[in-house]
């Protein structure tokens, strides 16, 4: 790999890069499968200002726990086995 001459540095990245790169990457679908499941029942009860501020909090609250998901699944999976 070019960009990772030095194995350690390489698997450094595995270890936190990855992880925060996966999140960025599921943060817009699980987004839209909040607004999804929760927009319409929430908009006619709330307005869609308050539906979106709420499906934002919520998004972002399930992107910080896919993060540490990623994070705890990555450092299981990264241990040598040799």
């Amino acid at each position: 790999m070019k960009l990772f001459a030095d194995t350690e540095k390489r698997k450094k990245f595995m270890k936190t890069g990855l992880s925060s790169l996966l999140t960025i990457a599921w943060t817009p679908i699980i987004g839209v499968a909040v607004a999804a499941i929760v927009g319409a029942p929430l908009a006619e009860l709330l307005g869609w200002p308050v539906t979106l501020g709420l499906t934002a909090i919520i998004t972002l609250l399930l992107a910080w726990l896919f993060l540490k998901l990623f994070q705890r699944t990555g450092h299981r999976f990264s241990r040598d086995s040799r």
